[in-house]
Parts: C-alpha cells; structure tokens; sequence
C-alpha cells in the first residue's frame, strides 16, 4: 500500500468517524457530550475512525450541531482533516 493510499485511508477513517458521531447525536444516542468527551480523557481514541469521532463531539461541544453540519456539507471538515 502507497503512503498516498494509507493517506487516504486515515482520511476516510477519520471522516467515518465524524459522521457517526453526528448521526450519533441526531439520533439521540449522545445524552451528555461532556461526558461522551471525557471518556476519550479516560480511553483516548487509538484508531482514525475514534479520533474523528472524538473530534467531533468536541467541534459539536464548541460551536453546535448544526455548525457540524454545515462543515461538514460545505467539505470545511475535510480541509481541516487533510491537514492533519
């Protein structure tokens, strides 16, 4: 597998995550953000797709669900992991 390939992969994961977090929350699935946050704190995420999901619940934390989709429709969120 070529490091471009890998790249790609970790993106993807890493996305995945994002948006499991978000479907997550739309479902009602998260109660308590601050507390979905801090079990990262106690477990920190080891894989791309828990690292997304774990970023997720922060942007959601500090600037709103609907914020989070917006980002996520307008490819901002992709940027942002690109860089990673």
């Amino acid at each position: 597998m070529s490091f471009i390939t890998m790249r790609e992969s970790f993106i993807e994961e890493v996305m995945d995550g994002i948006n499991a977090c978000v479907q997550d929350l739309e479902d009602g699935e998260i109660y308590d953000i601050e507390e979905a946050i801090q079990g990262f704190v106690f477990d920190p995420a080891d894989t791309p797709f828990q690292t997304g999901y774990h970023a997720g619940l922060v942007h959601v934390e500090e600037h709103g669900l609907l914020a989070m989709i917006k980002s996520l429709i307008s490819g901002e969120i992709r940027k942002v992991v690109e860089e990673i």
